[in-house]
């Protein structure tokens, strides 16, 4: 499946299976070839002590955006099942409105070592 072929109807499918983003109140934004954006907006529901987004709820969102990000490039019959995703959310949230994880892929995947092992 390349560039030119993804349907975004299995990312669609999936998000509305997702309890998860329900709770957070996210919302699939945009859906493209290797391209995800998923955003959330900030409520008393999911912030924190201080009043903010809790790092939680907008690490949920960019893990699933990178998962879907990856379908769109895959086929929909294995799935994809994303297990990194790391990044400092640094940028000044007072007055935040909403938060959009935007994830992009060229879906790499590790390659085998002879012998075993991946490279």
């Amino acid at each position: 499946m390349g560039q030119d072929d993804f349907s975004q109807e299995p990312v669609k499918s999936s998000v509305a299976k997702q309890r998860l983003m329900k709770t957070l109140g996210a919302t699939l934004e945009k859906v493209a070839a290797g391209l995800v954006e998923i955003a959330i907006r900030p409520t008393a529901a999911i912030s924190q002590q201080h009043g903010f987004t809790h790092a939680g709820a907008v690490s949920a969102i960019a893990d699933s955006a990178a998962g879907y990000a990856a379908l769109t490039l895959t086929s929909a019959d294995p799935g994809v099942l994303w297990l990194y995703v790391t990044g400092p959310f640094t940028k000044k949230v007072a007055g935040l409105r909403t938060w959009i994880a935007r994830e992009e892929t060229a879906l790499r995947a590790p390659t085998r070592k002879p012998g075993g092992g991946t490279r």
